[in-house]
């Protein structure tokens, strides 16, 4: 009897002995499983954050369909201008820049066109409408003798005798020139001015050729002489 109690109190000394160890072994079993666990977790980040220069060159080359050259250039050429760079704006300086005032700012004068002269419209007038070379040469002297009003200045005779040419030829020469634009330019004085441009508008009749004939009555007031001259009723 004293051998069976002194067994059991043994076993039951040894019981929590025995608890613990299998706790330990318990834990000891879990934790290479929580590794792996968290082993694997790390591999799947890994994978989905692989920031290396090799993968991304391989996903640009996917996504791109072309080599890594092309997608990340080596090196940028100085001399394309660049969206952070806004140093030359307004300087003159810039790829592309127009005239600079001294000032640093944009000269508006520069982009204005280059104002054409009256002679310069007629001479491009000239070879649209005059084929013959003879006369085109004639058309140049003509030209040359118009002064800033549109005003022929300057004796036919002599152009003639200065060129060799008849003056009937003169003449024919300047009733071409005078249809040019602006209306009324070549003309010898007022009467022809408004003549010329009157026709130009169709509205050159025998009453309105009679008016600009006598227009040294207009200028003298002399209605009533106009009145007799153009045999029209002034109210």
């Amino acid at each position: 009897m004293e051998n069976e109690a002194e067994d059991e109190h043994s076993e039951a000394d040894d019981a929590p002995e025995r608890r613990s160890g299998e706790s330990e072994a318990a834990d000891q079993v879990q934790k290479p499983d929580g590794e792996s666990e968290s082993s694997e977790a790390g591999s799947h980040d890994d994978e989905g954050l692989d920031l290396t220069t090799n993968q991304v060159q391989r996903d640009a080359e996917s996504v791109f369909d072309t080599e890594t050259e092309n997608v990340f250039p080596e090196s940028v050429d100085p001399a394309t201008p660049s969206l952070g760079d806004w140093s030359s704006v307004g300087t003159g300086t810039g790829a592309g820049s127009g005239s600079s005032s001294g000032d640093g700012g944009v000269n508006l004068e520069a982009f204005v066109a280059e104002e054409i002269s009256l002679q310069d419209h007629l001479m491009a007038q000239l070879p649209l409408t005059i084929s013959d070379p003879v006369k085109r040469l004639i058309g140049d002297h003509l030209i040359d003798m118009v002064d800033e009003d549109g005003y022929m200045r300057g004796d036919l005779d002599n152009l003639a005798g200065r060129l060799g040419a008849p003056v009937e030829l003169i003449e024919e020469t300047l009733a071409t020139l005078q249809s040019f634009e602006p209306a009324g330019v070549f003309a010898r004085d007022l009467a022809e001015c408004l003549t010329l441009q009157l026709k130009d508008r169709n509205r050159f009749d025998p009453a309105i050729e009679t008016l600009i004939a006598n227009l040294a009555l207009i200028a003298a007031h002399d209605l009533a002489g106009l009145k007799r001259a153009c045999e029209v009723r002034i109210i």
